[in-house]
């Protein structure tokens, strides 16, 4: 893109028609700040003055930034609340908010377990509080029903 200097700003207008201007505008903003793509005054300005894409960018580093980088989110407590709220202002419209409550009120889990036909999806949602606090409890018990390393070692002796 450094080749030509209007090429930032011709993806911006052309990602706007088809209803991609929120995440190519993060792609470019990261870019810009991370990678130093250099931005000509026009994108640069449309991007610092769009308020979502600010902060999906802002989302977006502390994610690659928590723990300097070393620490996954899944460590952390509520580490992929923000990052899965996020999806919500990547789109515009009705249509993508029900479809990212869809994905966010369904894990991948309770739809290798349980498959329910299309038209009941919605359940998904009602099951998913039972379903994570029967994986919670399950792994617990496994947890709790393994020996600790210093049990281990005294047998050991």
């Amino acid at each position: 893109m450094s080749a030509d200097p209007g090429a930032p700003q011709r993806l911006l207008a052309l990602a706007d028609r088809v209803g991609l201007q929120r995440p190519v505008g993060q792609a470019l903003w990261l870019a810009s700040e991370l990678l130093d793509m250099p931005l000509d005054a026009v994108t640069r300005d449309a991007l610092a003055n769009d308020r979502t894409v600010r902060k999906l960018s802002e989302v977006a580093l502390d994610t690659i930034m928590t723990g300097d980088g070393a620490t996954e989110l899944e460590e952390t407590a509520l580490g992929t609340t923000r990052v899965r709220l996020s999806h919500f202002a990547l789109g515009r419209g009705w249509r993508h908010w029900r479809t990212q409550a869809l994905l966010a009120l369904a894990s991948g889990e309770d739809l290798k377990l349980i498959r329910l036909p299309k038209h009941l999806a919605f359940a998904y949602a009602l099951l998913r509080p039972v379903s994570w606090a029967i994986r919670k409890a399950t792994a617990l018990k496994v947890a709790g029903a393994r020996p600790s390393a210093r049990h281990d070692e005294r047998a050991v002796r």
